[in-house]
């Protein structure tokens, strides 16, 4: 079950990944440059949610707060892998051998 959870919430991110993918190649833009800037903008939500991390308060607070910093830390990890993967599935061509399709004519 938690399988299945963790695919139905991984697909719309790897969606997105290949999308930006798609963007890269019709844009002719650096990868590097593209994945930077993606790196920079979750430095920055990282970077606001460090600013709200409460030390005083209730536990409660201070849980949901340092959650978020963290949970914000690691989807740079995991932009990183799912921009690997989309390199991966967005590089590899399908080709069909050769098949003689019929041609109709108007």
């Amino acid at each position: 079950m938690g399988f299945l959870m963790l695919i139905k919430i991984m697909i719309p991110f790897l969606i997105v990944s290949c999308v930006l993918r798609a963007i890269n190649v019709c844009l002719k833009v650096s990868p590097r440059a593209l994945f930077l800037l993606i790196l920079l903008m979750s430095d920055f939500l990282g970077l606001h949610f460090f600013f709200l991390v409460k030390d005083t308060g209730s536990w409660l607070d201070i849980g949901t707060s340092l959650s978020h910093f963290i949970i914000s830390i690691t989807i740079i990890i995991f932009i990183m892998l799912l921009y690997g993967l989309a390199w991966i599935l967005t590089s590899v061509s399908l080709t069909v051998p050769s098949l003689k399709l019929k041609r109709h004519i108007l």
